[in-house]
């Protein structure tokens, strides 16, 4: 842990380096538009009564998650992880009431928006989607039409509040924990899962998951690749298992599963690709050891939602290329790069903590390093592109979860002080944040 003790003092240090390096860009008469830099928003210190509700549970949290989650059953763990992430998630944004839950996604900018007053016939908006792309707001613009259809699916359900919708949306973006606990269970041992699920869906960037989009991108991302990691297993593919063979198929349906959900999520965000590198490895695996039948099915399965909505009207690489020109068109020109690109790795460090960021560089087996070293490199690409100028805390919500495993490496008897770490630091930035999300 010794390299990776210094990394949230390296960040400490850069934080002080951005900070100057913004108000040089702004006393030469530049922007960032970033307010709170790294972070969008601004900073104000707000301790609203409410937070004592958070404070409570946090301090429940330190004294008996640890044990509990040595105790559990494993079938309670994955229910109880769910349980504990959502509660925890709901706890720091609930400061201001109900209301306040839902309030990004009512924001005019947002999804939800376009679901309720453009969306009259689900055909007719993916037929004209890309042509008509810059009448839409600025969220809509950056992705494909899968997250407006899946709100305005769920006001045809009966759901049309925006705190009804996003109680719905954070309910699904906190499944992301038990399904991270099932693949590093099925990839590395069930005593490595239970010390991830100490600190699985407690990271900082929980602030974001009540009320972003993006925190479902990252639910429907880690079921990806917890199925395609399960069809390697039972394949026999992961611990060459030959007698596997004997049964061509073994694994199929959760390597079909698997695909489908990485099809589904290319159709919600066009960083699906960078997303889905630890699905990719868990395929690269199969097709290693010559499991054949499950790669066809996860590469079929994949496929299906591209056809399908191709055949609607909606072609993915019309989008994108519509969508990219739109951002180099709109405020991202106007964006210093360079700024970003130390803004970025910021950011997305707020997001983790300082207890995940410190162990990201610890020692671990093969199969936690596909989960982290998948997201490490499709982090990078990430950053390498050039096509996020801010905004990342949100936008790259889908790594946290893979990066989270990391903290498996941390010993049982710095666990709870390290818990207590990170959950101070999501009460710190619940109470010094103004966040637009």
């Amino acid at each position: 842990m010794g390299l990776g003790l210094t990394l949230p003092l390296a960040a400490v240090v850069l934080m002080w380096v951005l900070l100057a390096w913004r108000r040089n860009i702004l006393d030469e008469g530049g922007a960032v538009f970033v307010g709170a830099a790294p972070l969008m928003g601004r900073w104000r210190l707000d301790f609203k009564p409410e937070f004592v509700v958070a404070v409570v549970l946090g301090l429940a949290l330190l004294v008996w998650w640890p044990p509990l989650v040595r105790r559990l059953a494993w079938n309670r763990l994955l229910p109880g992880s769910w349980l504990v992430s959502l509660g925890w998630t709901l706890a720091i944004n609930m400061h201001g009431g109900w209301r306040r839950l839902g309030a990004p996604l009512d924001s005019r900018q947002d999804y939800l928006y376009t679901a309720r007053n453009t969306v009259t016939d689900p055909f007719d908006f993916l037929r004209t989607f890309t042509r008509e792309l810059r009448t839409y707001p600025i969220h809509v613009q950056g992705h494909p039409p899968g997250p407006v259809l899946g709100l305005e699916a769920l006001e045809r359900l009966g759901i049309s509040g925006a705190s009804g919708s996003a109680l719905v949306l954070v309910g699904i973006a906190c499944l992301a924990s038990p399904l991270v606990l099932i693949a590093v269970r099925a990839l590395v041992d069930e005593s490595e899962a239970r010390r991830v699920a100490v600190f699985v869906g407690l990271t900082p960037s929980v602030i974001w998951v009540a009320t972003s989009v993006d925190a479902v991108f990252a639910a429907v991302a880690v079921a990806s690749g917890t199925a395609l990691a399960l069809a390697a297993v039972r394949s026999g593919a992961w611990h060459g298992d030959d007698r596997a063979r004997s049964n061509p198929w073994a694994g199929g349906a959760m390597a079909m599963l698997g695909g489908l959900l990485a099809g589904l999520l290319a159709h919600g965000t066009y960083g699906a690709a960078l997303f889905l590198v630890p699905t990719a490895l868990c395929l690269v695996v199969l097709a290693r050891h010559r499991r054949w039948a499950p790669v066809g099915l996860a590469l079929f399965a994949a496929a299906l939602p591209t056809l399908l909505m191709a055949g609607a009207g909606f072609w993915l690489l019309d989008g994108l290329r519509g969508t990219v020109e739109a951002y180099h068109d709109g405020v991202a020109s106007q964006r210093p790069a360079g700024f970003f690109r130390l803004s970025n790795p910021l950011a997305l460090a707020i997001s983790i903590g300082p207890v995940v960021l410190a162990a990201l560089p610890g020692k671990r087996r093969v199969g936690a390093w596909i989960l982290v070293g998948g997201a490490l490199a499709g982090l990078a690409v990430a950053e390498m592109s050039g096509l996020s100028k801010g905004e990342v805390e949100r936008i790259w919500l889908p790594f946290v979860p893979w990066l989270t495993v990391a903290t498996g490496a941390i010993p049982l008897r710095w666990q709870r002080g390290a818990l207590g770490v990170q959950l101070v630091s999501g009460l710190a930035m619940a109470v010094m944040l103004g966040s637009p999300w």
